[in-house]
């Protein structure tokens, strides 16, 4: 396959914090759609496109983030991990996010994958503290198109059960380690999570 810059594979990374994924797979010729809204990942991530030989030709930053809806939400992260932002847009998640310690980094705008992208994606990478099953519920039109071709997503706990299953449901085989698996069943996914409390999982649309 071709990676010239108009014939190239969409690679999507949702949560690009400073781009340690993102600028590497554009660097490789790919095309690559980032989203990443808190400002000090923005600064350095703009930072190193800027810096990178033919990067910026290749890789196009949004500076917000994805939802289920369009709106805007405050975000927090632990003073130890800045960068990590967790997004909270309830009264009671944000209570509860200041009790353990986390300072609030300032809103988040949000929208749809939906409402952004119409192509085919070869990857959506969603790396996003626990928000991935609203970022995904935003991206129904294209998983049920059968639009995206590979999924990695890091699912926590407290949200992945149900959106596990959907994936599973909408044709998504599931594995621990890989685009090439092995395969788990939804049974062992879930086992995982609930073990591990957070959990990469990787998807691959099936034939």
């Amino acid at each position: 396959m071709s990676r010239s810059k108009s014939r190239s594979p969409l690679y999507v990374d949702v949560g690009a914090n400073v781009g340690s994924l993102c600028l590497r797979v554009a660097a490789n010729g790919y095309r690559v759609v980032a989203f990443e809204g808190m400002a000090a990942n923005l600064l350095l991530l703009r930072n190193s496109i800027c810096a990178a030989p033919g990067v910026a030709d290749r890789l196009h930053l949004y500076p917000f983030g994805l939802s289920d809806a369009e709106s805007t939400c405050p975000i927090y992260s632990q003073p130890t991990n800045v960068g990590d932002g967790i997004v909270a847009c309830t009264k009671a998640e944000q209570t509860k996010l200041l009790s353990e310690g986390c300072q609030q980094r300032g809103e988040l705008r949000l929208k749809r994958l939906d409402a952004v992208i119409n192509e085919p994606i070869e990857v959506l990478k969603v790396d996003v503290e626990g928000f991935e099953a609203f970022v995904l519920s935003g991206a129904k039109g294209l998983l049920r198109r059968r639009a995206v071709r590979h999924l990695m997503v890091e699912f926590w706990e407290r949200t992945s059960p149900k959106v596990v299953a959907e994936l599973k449901e909408l044709g998504f085989e599931l594995s621990l380690q890989g685009f090439s698996g092995p395969w788990a069943t939804l049974a062992e996914i879930q086992k995982k999570i609930a073990a591990d409390k957070i959990v990469n999982v990787y998807c691959r649309l099936d034939k």
